[in-house]
């Protein structure tokens, strides 16, 4: 024992050291917690740097010598983008959960209504005046089943032994129970009307998961084909800065034959300066759309950060289209997501403005019952005799319940009927606002389609305007600005071009959206 005592102090010492160590860790974690939300800290941009920081002043000025090819290139088509969005979307994924959560609370509800076993075992000893001892047993078992139409059945066997003074009697029944209301809470549609409203809400659910699903498909086309205008326009840009250096030698040129002063030089080097940070501010553009769909589509094999350079793989598809408002119009009233979960809402409010108009009623029950019993020396005995039915009872009678003060009942009426009116009020909305989308989105398609045209006029024109500037400028009878200025036309045609084409398509992913369709030549099946 002796021998014990140092170790256990030892492990004691331990023991405590360990606690305290554990205590302090606790207040330091508590204590940079709580530093970490109380100080705004500064950012450390030299210690992040590659390398020191110069100042732009000591920087020789950049120039672009030729374009740079990306290393690593990925071509993609539309229909990867649409299917990586349902396959690797975690927002997509957690959509399509919500619909089956909505269909286990519909299981629930109908289990309301399923049978129900019960059976119960119990023992007693009784002592009476005259010290006499009983002791006794009982048991039953039996089923309750609850009726949709708001009433209960109760099937039961009751058995039970009583022993006292040497003597043993025991007892059996079937007992038959039937209770119904017959104005509140009674009928088929009031007592399964929470379950009408779960499958309603899980439709609901469904509705609102589909509609989720299409908003991500939308703007993925729609990021898709900004990424695809992204490029049409450093395309443009780095033509634009071809010719502006092209322009720097025909202005030496000129100005060597003595027919223009140094001056014109010195315009078309800025001109090729403005074209460089035109393909700076483009290149920014594309890598900007290039990595959001990166992120959209959440693809292990293109990162983020990775060098892999997206080029849209699909051209656009520039036909005429003409389409008919009324049977557009039709088609969205049949599939537009948010006005089938609107009506769904409209149908639910209205049970539950019945179910509140029924909860005013009078408790009015009637109540049924019969017993048949038998009793005997033994369990067994009387088990048997009950069949004989030579002692039955029966009961039959209706309860009442009146509130003196239905104000609760009342008041739920009242919010029902005004949640009904709200409800209706937003279907309305919800249906104009569709009928808004669907003209506005073919007035937009209809719209961007004679933009097309019309840049392609324009860019004729400004191409004609280009060379006889050129031709006059190689005579001596323009200056570069002139001829940069017409250049500048050229591209700002171009984009004014690739903006009304990136807008027509925009304008056919809209009208897929406004009508609750997508685009693409398959549809697409969700998991319920």
């Amino acid at each position: 024992m002796q021998k014990l005592c140092p170790t256990l102090h030892t492990l004691l010492a331990a023991a405590i050291v360990l606690v305290v160590h554990m205590t302090a860790s606790a207040a330091d974690d508590e204590m940079s917690a709580r530093q970490a939300t109380n100080r705004i800290f500064t950012l450390p941009l030299d210690k992040i740097s590659r390398r020191a920081p110069m100042a732009l002043d000591e920087k020789p000025v950049f120039e672009l010598h030729e374009r740079r090819q990306p290393s690593q290139v990925v071509e993609l088509r539309l229909d990867e983008v649409r299917r990586a969005i349902l396959e690797n979307q975690l927002e997509v994924h957690i959509e399509k959960i919500q619909p089956g959560i909505a269909n286990e609370f519909v299981k629930e509800e109908e289990a309301r209504f399923n049978s129900v076993f019960t059976a119960t075992v119990g023992g007693n000893r009784t002592v009476d005046f005259t010290n006499l001892v009983g002791n006794g047993t009982s048991a039953s078992i039996g089923t309750r089943i609850p009726l949709r139409s708001g009433g209960s059945i109760s099937l039961s066997m009751p058995v039970s032994t009583q022993a006292s003074a040497g003597s043993q009697l025991a007892s059996a029944a079937v007992t038959l129970g039937f209770t119904q209301p017959l104005l509140r809470s009674a009928g088929y549609r009031i007592n399964t009307a929470p379950l009408e409203k779960a499958r309603l809400s899980a439709e609901q659910s469904a509705a609102r998961a589909k509609l989720a699903v299409m908003n991500y498909l939308s703007n993925a086309d729609r990021i898709y084909w900004r990424h695809w205008a992204a490029w049409q326009q450093v395309d443009i840009r780095y033509e634009q800065y071809e010719l502006a250096k092209t322009q720097v030698k025909y202005a030496e040129e000129i100005v060597k034959a003595g027919l223009l002063a140094r001056v014109d030089i010195i315009r078309s080097q800025s001109g090729v300066a403005r074209r460089l940070e035109d393909i700076l501010v483009t290149e920014f553009l594309r890598r900007q759309t290039e990595r959001e769909l990166k992120r959209i589509m959440n693809r292990r094999d293109l990162p983020l950060g990775g060098q892999l350079t997206l080029i849209p793989a699909n051209e656009p598809e520039l036909v005429e289209l003409s389409l008919v408002p009324q049977l557009v119009l039709d088609l969205a009233l049949s599939n537009r997501m948010d006005l089938l979960n609107a009506q769904l809402q409209v149908v639910i409010d209205a049970i539950s403005n019945e179910v509140a108009g029924n909860q005013l009623l009078p408790l009015f029950s009637f109540n049924l019952g019969y017993t048949t019993k038998n009793w005997d020396t033994s369990a067994g005995a009387a088990l048997q005799g009950v069949r004989d039915i030579r002692y039955p009872d029966w009961s039959l009678g209706v309860s009442l319940e009146i509130p003196f003060d239905n104000a609760a009942a009342r008041a739920r009426l009242r919010s029902a009927a005004l949640q009904k009116a709200s409800n209706l009020e937003t279907l309305t909305m919800r249906q104009l606002q569709i009928h808004k989308d669907v003209l506005d989105s073919l007035d937009q398609l209809e719209q961007s389609t004679q933009r097309i045209l019309a840049a392609r006029n324009e860019i004729r024109t400004a191409n004609e305007i280009y060379t006889a500037e050129l031709e006059q400028f190689k005579h001596g009878l323009s200056t570069s600005t002139d001829v940069l200025n017409a250049a500048q036309m050229i591209a700002d045609a171009k984009i004014r071009n690739v903006n009304a084409i990136v807008d027509y398509e925009l304008a056919k992913v809209d009208v897929a959206y406004a009508t609750g369709t997508t685009l693409g030549y398959a549809g697409i099946e969700l998991a319920r």
